[in-house]
């Protein structure tokens, strides 16, 4: 997240995903998002974060 100086670096088994949902409502614009499986991506819609970017 730019505005915030924040860089998320994702490992295997640690909650990232969480995580990953979680720091998406606090996304801007110009951050970049992940793509996650439908499921998370649906998950990511009803807590309230930004959905990835295609570009």
């Amino acid at each position: 997240m730019h505005n915030a100086g924040l860089i998320f670096v994702r490992t295997r088994k640690t909650a990232g995903t969480s995580v990953e949902i979680a720091l998406s409502r606090h996304a801007g614009q110009r951050d970049i998002i992940t793509s996650k499986s439908p499921r998370d991506e649906a998950l990511r819609a009803t807590e309230g974060g930004r959905a990835h970017s295609t570009t």
